[in-house]
Parts: C-alpha cells; sequence; structure tokens
C-alpha cells in the first residue's frame, strides 16, 4: 500500500514540474513578445495596468479557490467530495458575479483617483477577464486538491499559449493595451470551458467523486457552504496581504515614477515572481497527503517533509546563485537591451525568491492542517513592514528600494510560519 502511495504522490510530482515548467516557458516568451513589441514607455502602462488588475483578481477570489483545495483533499475518496464540488462552485459563481459588477461600477472612478484616465478604457474592457479568471484559479486549486495535476497541466497550457497566440493576431491588427485585455480574456475563456467539462466528469463520476449518487444532483448543503466560505476568510486576508507583498511596490512606483521605470522594475519582479512555481510543483505533488496527520503517522509525514524540503534547498540555493550571476546577460538577451535597469532588483528579489520557494511549503502544511488564520496573523508582521519600509526606500531608491523592502520585510514570516510547522509534528507525537 505504501508503495502504491509513494508511486502515486511520484506521479502526482512529476505532472506538477510538468504543468509548472510549462507554464514558465510559456509566460517568458508571452511577456518577452510584449516587452519587445510594445516597447518600454508602453510595456510600463501594461505592467502597471496589469498590477491593478492582479489586485482585482486577488479580491475576486476571496480565498474561496485555496479553501475548495484544502476542503477537495480533506473529502477526497469520501460520500462528501461531491457535495464539496457542489458547494465549491456556487460560491466561486457567487463571489465572481458580485466582484465583476463592482469592477464594472468602480473602473472610471478607479482611473480617474490614481490620475490615469487613459487606463478607464481597458479596465473596462477587463470585465470579462476580472470574472473569469476566478474560475480558472479555481479550477487549478481544485484539480491540486483532487490529484489531478495533469488537468491543471492543461489549464495552463491552453491559457498561456491561447495568450500568446491572441497577442499576437490583435497586436498584428492594432497595438493597444484594449487588445492585450481582449487577448486575455479570451485564452482565459478558452482554458476555464476546458477545466469545467472535467468538472463535470468528477461531478458525474462516482469513483472520481466519492458520491454513492454518482451522477444524481444532490442539494448544496447550508453548512458545507458556510464551512467554505468561512475557512477561505483567513486565506482572504494572506491573499490581501500577498496583494501589498507584490504589487504596492508596482503600484507606488506607477503612482511616483515613470511607466518606464515601472517597466524596468516589472521585468525583474515578474521572473522572480514566476520562479518560485517549481517549488510549488514540488508542493502540489507532495503535499495534500499531509492534510491527515494522525499519531501513527506523523513521525513518518515529518521525516517526509524534512526531506522535502533538503530536495527544494537542493534545487533553489545553487539556483538562486546561479541567477544572480547570469541575470546582466540574461535579462537583455531575453527581453532585449533596454531592460537593462531590472538586473539589480531582479538580484536582490532572489533572495527572496529563495525564502518564497521554502514558504510554500510551509504555507501548504499550514493551509491542510487548518492554521490558515494563523499564518494570516503572521502575515501581518510582513504587511505593516513591507508598507513602510516601501514608504521610506522607493521615493530615494526607486525599483531598488522596492526589491529590498519587499525581500527584507519577507523575512518574519517565513521564520514564524517555520515555528508553526514544528509545533505541527510536535503536538503530533504527544
Amino acid at each position: 500500500m505504501l508503495d502504491r502511495l509513494y508511486l502515486k504522490e511520484t506521479k502526482e510530482t512529476l505532472w506538477s514540474f510538468a504543468t509548472k515548467l510549462a507554464a514558465a516557458v510559456l509566460f517568458i516568451v508571452l511577456n518577452a513578445y510584449l516587452a519587445r513589441t510594445l516597447g518600454p514607455d508602453l510595456w510600463g502602462s501594461w505592467s502597471f495596468l496589469l498590477s491593478i488588475l492582479t489586485i482585482v483578481f486577488l479580491l475576486a477570489h476571496l480565498g474561496l479557490n485555496n479553501a475548495a483545495r484544502a476542503y477537495a483533499a480533506r473529502y477526497i475518496g469520501t460520500d462528501a467530495l461531491h457535495k464539496v464540488l457542489r458547494a465549491s462552485l456556487v460560491l466561486r459563481i457567487a463571489a465572481s458575479a458580485a466582484f465583476t459588477s463592482v469592477f464594472l461600477l468602480l473602473h472610471e472612478p478607479l482611473a480617474e483617483w490614481i490620475d490615469r484616465p487613459d487606463l478607464a478604457a481597458p479596465l473596462r474592457t477587463a470585465a470579462p477577464l476580472v470574472f473569469l479568471m476566478g474560475f480558472s484559479e479555481y479550477l487549478k486549486q481544485l484539480f491540486t486538491g483532487l490529484h489531478r495535476l495533469k488537468f491543471h497541466l492543461v489549464i495552463n497550457v491552453i491559457e498561456f499559449g491561447g495568450k500568446i497566440v491572441f497577442c499576437y493576431l490583435l497586436l498584428e491588427a492594432a497595438v493597444s493595451l484594449e487588445n492585450i485585455v481582449t487577448a486575455f480574456w479570451l485564452a482565459v475563456g478558452l482554458s476555464v470551458a476546458a477545466g469545467m467539462w472535467v468538472w463535470k466528469r468528477f461531478d458525474a463520476d462516482p469513483a472520481a467523486a466519492g458520491s454513492a449518487d454518482g451522477g444524481g444532483q444532490p442539494a448544496v448543503e447550508p453548512n458545507l457552504l458556510v464551512g467554505i466560505f468561512r475557512y477561505s476568510l483567513p486565506l482572504f486576508l494572506i491573499s490581501i496581504g500577498f496583494l501589498v507583498l507584490t504589487e504596492v511596490d508596482t503600484l507606488m512606483l506607477g503612482l511616483l515614477a515613470s511607466d518606464f521605470e515601472v517597466g524596468q522594475f516589472a521585468i525583474a519582479k515578474q521572473l522572480a515572481n514566476k520562479l518560485p512555481q517549481f517549488a510549488l510543483a514540488l508542493s502540489m505533488g507532495t503535499m495534500p497527503g499531509f492534510a491527515r496527520l494522525t499519531p501513527e503517522n506523523i513521525e513518518r509525514m515529518r521525516v517526509k517533509f524534512r526531506g522535502v524540503l533538503r530536495l527544494n534547498a537542493l534545487a533553489f540555493i545553487p539556483g538562486g546563485a546561479l541567477l544572480i550571476l547570469i541575470s546582466p546577460w540574461l535579462i537583455p538577451l531575453v527581453f532585449g537591451p533596454d531592460y537593462g535597469g531590472a538586473v539589480l532588483p531582479l538580484q536582490i528579489l532572489t533572495v527572496w525568491l529563495v525564502m518564497t520557494s521554502f514558504n510554500m511549503f510551509y504555507n501548504a502544511l499550514l493551509d491542510y492542517q487548518g492554521r490558515a488564520t494563523r499564518r494570516a496573523r503572521n502575515f501581518l508582521l510582513t504587511i505593516f513592514l513591507t508598507i513602510g519600509l516601501n514608504f521610506i526606500l522607493i521615493p530615494r531608491f526607486g525599483a531598488v528600494g522596492a526589491a529590498v523592502s519587499t525581500t527584507v520585510s519577507f523575512i518574519p514570516y517565513v521564520v514564524l510560519n517555520l515555528l508553526e510547522t514544528r509545533e505541527i509534528f510536535a503536538a503530533g507525537k504527544k
């Protein structure tokens, strides 16, 4: 039985790495194409717009996607999973519809408030993207919790591949931010359609969903709706903290500096955000098994957890050092000679990248063990530090200051989460 378990985890980990590798390659191709096609100034405008949209996306997610993943992992193989699928989808539809409606009402005042009326039209064009992104991430997280990462790969390939194709077609017709946004929501729409087709298969398959009534139509249980929603709230707070950590620097640069400087920093930030996805791949393949810790398996799982961290260290510590060394050559080669200003911020953010790779495992363990509230509490210190350091460093050092504040403020979060994971394993042995 243990051999079958390890075989399954190995298979899921390989699927996870394939997913993240495909996403990383397509992501870099997409952004290199956009940076070269738009030029530094318009690329900076797009990066500022994307930062705003990223905030809207994460607010619209409302923590429900990660909560759905945790519930799916907890109830996989049981009769309750069938109703978890239904309840999580109902919550996703309601949240996406509500946030999209609010976004349509507020997009023009938002453009005026940030003194960028030129962004009103692209923001309006992004309304379908706001609605669809919630479903895209919901499906990815749900398939992770269900140990069906091959479907996660399919969604990523369709989404990023579609973005490249549609961006090329529409930008050949006219170079504009509206056309980029349109290309994005067309691609995401295709990926969601494919993902929902798979979702229906799980909903109708008793073996997959663990439901005795198979393709029946069970009522969505109010208690389950409330349970998923309540668990999503601390995860929502964490996502807000993630916004502060990853987007406030771009926003402050956009408000206090030029689009050119935003574009330089965006190159570094997007690479730093994407590269830890390989740690997430390992996490996706190994961490769902930590949803059920018992006194009988706690020691074995502790040893396994430490082994996963060692494997991550072997990949990311040498990899981070290599990235620092080659970034002066890599960035001009991939994105063009106009983006040399991204080199130093990327070298600084590489330290944050390595810490993030370890923190993904701590986060996953805390989420699967129902300690998302504690993780949210730990993140508060990082939020305050990030805002404070940005106010001090960005006006004086620009993009470099933003990179320093992001890196330094992340240290307490990683340390506190590490202590929480040690407490979980210590308590399980008693």
